[in-house]
């Protein structure tokens, strides 16, 4: 991880790199958080960093899990292009790309940035157990099933359920 950093530190003038690579699952993954300078755009240098990276890192991979989850953060304490950043994270070539914008680096921002956009390690999930309510039998319902014979009166659907339903309807209190 450090020589990929460093080429990068020496081909691309204006931006901070860095990098970190995970245990996760069944591997590895590995992410590099690339900053722009204030004034600096990723516009004409976002394809050759992803290249840099594909090249001399990406290509010497072993592992499938390694090699598909390679991620890289493009951050800017600006605001970048909506146009632009579209473009850069829905490119599909070789690692997946997210573009913060107006970012401010905390002390610990690479894991909170993997945190976020990768591991959800930190996702909090309060699963609420819906309140149950005790099943309270229909006296007048429970009659009138009790007195229709349900499995005779299967020939005529129609005319079966707008009895049954009639009957149900003169049975329960009128609620007006």
């Amino acid at each position: 991880m450090n020589e990929i950093i460093n080429l990068l530190k020496e081909k691309y003038e204006g931006y901070q790199f860095d990098g970190t690579s995970i245990k996760y699952g069944e591997g590895h993954l590995h992410a590099f958080f690339i900053q722009a300078s204030p004034g600096i755009t990723f516009e004409t240098t976002w394809e050759g960093v992803r290249n840099t990276i594909g090249v001399y890192f990406q290509s010497k991979l072993e592992s499938q899990f390694e090699i598909w989850n390679i991620y890289l953060f493009f951050l800017s304490s600006e605001r970048i292009d909506r146009d632009l950043k579209h473009k850069i994270e829905h490119d599909t070539v070789s690692s997946r790309k997210i573009v913060l914008d107006e970012f401010i680096a905390a002390e610990d921002y690479k894991n909170i940035l993997l945190e976020q956009h990768i591991t959800n390690s930190a996702l909090i999930i309060d699963v609420v157990e819906p309140k149950r309510i005790a099943f309270a039998k229909n006296k007048a319902i429970a009659t009138i099933i009790d007195r229709y014979n349900f499995s005779a009166k299967k020939r005529d659907k129609d005319k079966f359920l707008d009895d049954a339903l009639g009957l149900l309807e003169k049975s329960l209190p009128n609620e007006n």
